[in-house]
């Protein structure tokens, strides 16, 4: 049960920084390539990229918790086969959705295959090392891809435009985002997992 109780918190808290860490990275990533590329002459803004590696980041990022149980319990027979049945799908979607999508094919074929891999750790990790359920971690993951639409959904439509027309205002951006996103991302999770915001809480901050 200790263990249980220190593996949420933890899941929690990496959820938590997962979402203010790509909520900025989705939103700064064009006007970062913008302000590279100024000079260019061949046109490299693709806002779908930026979206997939952001989708395929998160998902990936998701994992950790997951992964930080096994490998701490020893039990990482429990997805060894699995891990090889992942790469080789991975191998071979991305020769397909790479030959009809071109780079957007191989991230999707990345996203697909680390949501398979995220699955099967998920599955190990909760179901048979901890013996709980798989609701919380789901629900979790699904929240921090509401969180980063809420967080961008002023630039999504245009409501505000980032202007960064040097590194300076770039990271100033960045930075009123950081604050931005950290603010949002805890109210979403005080509203949404209270329970696990208040042990957090109670336990490493109010004790201090």
């Amino acid at each position: 049960e200790a263990i249980n109780k220190y593996h949420n918190y933890f899941e929690f808290l990496i959820y938590i920084l997962i979402t203010i860490l790509y909520s900025v990275t989705l939103a700064l990533i064009i006007p970062f390539i913008k302000l590279y590329l100024f000079d260019a002459d061949i046109n490299y803004i693709f806002p779908t990229l930026a979206i997939l590696f952001t989708i395929w980041s998160v998902i990936r990022g998701t994992a950790i918790p997951s992964q930080t149980i096994i490998n701490a319990s020893g039990k990482w027979k429990l997805v060894t086969k699995k891990n090889i049945y992942q790469m080789s799908f991975l191998f071979v979607s991305m020769l397909i959705f790479g030959y009809f999508l071109g780079i957007n094919g191989i991230l999707v074929s990345m996203i697909l295959a680390y949501l398979y891999r995220t699955i099967l750790l998920m599955i190990a990790a909760n179901g048979k090392i901890l013996k709980a359920g798989h609701i919380t971690t789901i629900r979790r993951i699904l929240r921090i891809f509401l969180t980063i639409f809420l967080v961008n959904s002023p630039f999504i439509f245009n409501l505000i435009i980032i202007d960064a027309n040097n590194y300076i205002n770039w990271i100033l951006w960045g930075l009123g985002l950081v604050a931005a996103s950290t603010l949002i991302t805890i109210l979403v999770n005080i509203v949404f997992d209270w329970e696990a915001f208040k042990g957090l809480f109670n336990r490493y901050v109010k004790r201090k």
